[in-house]
């Protein structure tokens, strides 16, 4: 393998200038994904747009963006149900500014999205001309190759045609723009392009911790490419460190060191059932399927949740396809690194970028996804860039092989036509799923999305064969959900809602109560009671109420509420006064400063012409809201 890639001069296609070499690779990235410009809002650009409370506040909401974790803005306090918090404002600061001056507007995220992938296109390329060296710009260089294939991977659909993907674009280009302005300063020593570098590195580093992975990169790319000092060294690297620096002080002010620990459930903590071989087992296996899809990108999903990657553990065959391939190649890189191996530095890129998403060191929440291997997918493009070039270009320098002409263009056009299939699947949410339950058949995330998406449309439709046809669909997909994960709390709640809907009252109360039997916290007890009171008034069953009610208070030994709910159908459906003053005296034991149960005691006591107890309520109700309306309507009761 050649050292560098060849700078071929002589009797080569004619140069080209700077400006269609960006023009070309700018509008090929556009042609790829110009059929997204059609499409809506998908999967998790609710999180940073539609359902994010600061987005939707516009240029107002900015200052939340920088303050908050990136997270609070959707989930509010239940942000720790992503490990290790989230800061990343800068797409966000672009979001609120694009819903401020278009609205809920997706065709401008899209089109965004184009032009900022289109603009990271032509700067990898003009990175790899500095970097190798090249001389004029020229098809079929090794930096033009790179950019090609870059710029065509299907992987990077879910980057591109998910808005939500601006966050891992801006990570790329602030981090390419970065290491070019370091490698200008290299070469041309001009102070401000030190200032562009950290900038750069801010912006990068501001929109996703990824960019971290370029303070590695960096001195990478001058001990390779140019001869240089431990001054040189230190001199280009320090705009990073002081950009990191900068972007840890925040990150640490607003979501702590490390904020939250690993969420109780396996759609944010997929190695929760794992033991220790099954999680190194797992991760060694999903590093051989990044290697897989970057070279052959079939069955590309959204979803790659438990369990569509299985968990597998060292006696698995697949796990050592993981470890042998990345190893070699890993040892490899290190072996030619003294060479100065172009090649191996686009593995040494690959493995660096990519370290931080791997599982390999911490867990990230999620087993792996394709927008992970985004950013190192330039050192893939690099590598097999100039590997085409050696093995397939003419040797004697006089011209470009025709088969290495060929290979590109057959390689980029197979590239091209599957991700521009694979964007249609990104039209929306419904078409997304739809899509992806095909291939991650034993995901339980997708699969219960789809198969309430299912539901919901099949109860829009008239009775018939079609629509209990759909349902039918529905509801086995809602039920696959909950036999790959039993303990998945959104499918059990599903669940209810579907029974009820049929009329199966008890198997909805059923689930909701399993419900508790997942997660016996404060706002899932809220919500369950809430279940459970909407079934029970929409039936009239005031047994049926009582029964569920008395379950749900096996797990509620906290909240008045349930206590409260108790009370209510005891007075009001079967007059029990005594037992219903019970339950509303220990609701107010368990929530003293709650004026209700105080309230609920007066209206037995006034209705039941009980005097001391009609005292004794309006005492407490004054203690709590003074002379409110409700005390005036009680005190009548003592005249």
């Amino acid at each position: 393998m050649a050292k560098k890639a060849k700078n071929k001069q002589v009797s080569r296609n004619k140069g080209v200038t700077a400006r269609a070499m960006t023009l070309l690779l700018f509008a090929i990235s556009g042609l790829v994904y110009v059929n997204t410009l059609g499409h809506g809002f998908a999967l998790d650009d609710s999180i940073v747009i539609t359902g994010n409370e600061y987005t939707k506040q516009g240029f107002e909401g900015i200052g939340d963006h920088l303050a908050k974790d990136s997270f609070t803005g959707f989930f509010g306090n239940e942000r720790d149900l992503v490990a290790g918090g989230r800061y990343r404002p800068m797409s966000l600061i672009f979001f609120s500014a694009e819903y401020a001056l278009f609205g809920e507007n997706p065709a401008v995220g899209h089109f965004l999205n184009i032009i900022f992938y289109g603009l990271l296109t032509v700067l990898l390329y003009f990175w790899l001309f500095r970097l190798l060296k090249v001389e004029e710009h020229r098809l079929w260089t090794v930096p033009f190759i790179a950019a090609l294939l870059f710029a065509v991977h299907p992987l990077h659909t879910e980057v591109v045609a998910n808005i939500k993907g601006r966050d891992d674009i801006f990570a790329l280009l602030g981090s390419l723009g970065a290491a070019w302005f370091a490698l200008r300063y290299k070469d041309e020593q001009k102070p401000t392009l030190l200032l562009w570098s950290g900038l750069l590195f801010f912006f990068g580093i501001m929109s996703k911790e990824n960019t971290i992975t370029f303070l590695a990169v960096i001195p990478l790319s001058l001990f390779y490419f140019r001869k240089s000092t431990l001054k040189d060294y230190a001199i280009t690297f320090a705009p990073a460190i002081v950009a990191t620096v900068v972007f840890m002080a925040l990150r640490i002010s607003v979501v702590g060191v490390f904020s939250g620990g690993q969420a109780d459930n396996l759609i944010n903590n997929p190695f929760m059932e794992a033991t220790v071989g099954e999680r190194y087992g797992t991760t060694f296996y999903t590093l051989w399927r990044y290697l897989q899809l970057l070279f052959v990108p079939a069955g590309l999903t959204a979803d790659y949740y438990p369990y569509h990657i299985p968990l597998m553990d060292f006696s698995d065959w697949r796990v050592w396809l993981g470890i042998v391939s990345n190893g070699a190649l890993f040892v490899w890189g290190l072996i030619k690194l003294p060479k100065k191996n172009v090649v191996s530095f686009g593995i040494l890129f690959y493995f660096a970028t990519l370290s931080i998403v791997s599982n390999v060191f911490f867990t990230i929440g999620a087993f792996m996804n394709e927008r992970f291997v985004f950013m190192s997918s330039v050192g893939w493009a690099l590598a097999v860039a100039v590997g085409l070039e050696h093995f397939l270009d003419e040797k004697d320098g006089l011209k470009v092989s025709d088969r290495l002409k060929y290979a590109v263009i057959a390689i980029a056009g197979i590239f091209a036509i599957v991700s521009i299939s694979r964007n249609r699947d990104w039209k929306d949410n419904e078409t997304l799923y739809a899509a992806d339950v095909q291939t991650s058949v034993n995901s339980c995330k997708v699969n219960l999305v789809y198969g309430v998406q299912t539901v919901k449309r099949a109860v829009k439709l008239p009775a018939g064969q079609k629509r209990d046809a759909m349902l039918n669909e529905g509801i086995s997909h809602v039920e696959r959900a909950l036999e790959i994960y039993p303990n998945y709390i959104e499918a059990l709640s599903e669940m209810g809602t579907i029974r009820f809907n049929q009329g199966r009252i008890d198997e909805a109360v059923d689930y909701y109560i399993r419900c508790m039997d997942v997660r016996n916290n404060q706002d899932n007890r809220r919500i369950m009671m809430s279940n459970i009171n909407f079934v029970f008034n929409k039936v009239n069953d005031p047994n049926g109420h009582l029964d569920a009610v008395n379950r749900f208070l096996e797990y509620d030994t906290v909240n008045a509420e349930s206590l409260m709910t108790k009370g209510r159908i005891l007075e009001n459906e079967f007059g029990r006064h005594e037992e219903a003053a019970r339950a509303f005296r220990e609701a107010a034991r368990r929530e003293p400063e709650n004026p209700n149960p105080w309230y609920s005691l007066g209206v037995i006591a006034y209705n039941n012409r009980n005097p001391a107890l009609l005292s004794e309520s309006i005492d407490e109700l004054v203690a709590r809201e003074g002379e409110s309306e409700r005390v005036k309507t009680l005190r009548k009761g003592l005249n």
